[in-house]
């Protein structure tokens, strides 16, 4: 390199896990100007991406309406919602967010994308005031699995019936 030519160089690494990365910068000076290095740093709080949707559906028979909403594709409903539980933890000992979703869906959101989060589908017991149950069947996949593993970005589709006089 000439005296008259200088070059100027920066490095960033992003960290694998939340925590502080750093910007470094070197200048390494010309005939006119001194060499200079330099240094920043940011924090990396390991984001949030989308969130995880859960919508309540009813398995269609002649004893109930099509749908929990008062409109879905099936048809009318009494505008109703089930709970839905967003856990830490397999055993859903540590909820983290709560939320009543019907045929048109609830997200839980600010989520990690990186975490394995685990969603439990409640069932309603004398739902209302009624003799009735509205129980947890099944998920869209067919799976029966409660709380179920979930990723941010996920959609996940709860299929409820009805027990104990629901005629």
């Amino acid at each position: 390199m000439s005296s008259s030519e200088s070059q100027c160089s920066t490095t960033y690494t992003s960290p694998s896990t939340p925590g502080s990365a750093t910007i470094t910068g070197t200048y390494s000076g010309d005939s006119t100007h001194s060499s200079s290095p330099g240094a920043s740093s940011l924090t990396f709080g390991g984001g949030t991406s989308g969130g995880i949707t859960v919508t309540a559906n009813r398995i269609q028979a002649s004893y109930w309406d099509p749908c929990f909403a008062t409109t879905c594709s099936f048809g009318t409903g009494p505008g109703t919602t089930m709970f839905f539980a967003l856990c830490s933890d397999a055993s859903c000992l540590n909820v983290l967010q709560t939320g009543f979703a019907d045929e048109h869906g609830f997200t839980f959101s600010g989520l990690n994308p990186s975490t394995t989060y685990y969603v439990l589908p409640d069932d309603c017991n004398s739902c209302h005031g009624s003799a009735h149950n509205v129980v947890f069947s099944h998920w869209g996949d067919g799976s029966t699995v409660r709380p179920l593993a979930a990723t941010a970005g996920s959609r996940l589709d709860a299929w409820y019936s009805c027990t104990n006089n629901c005629a």
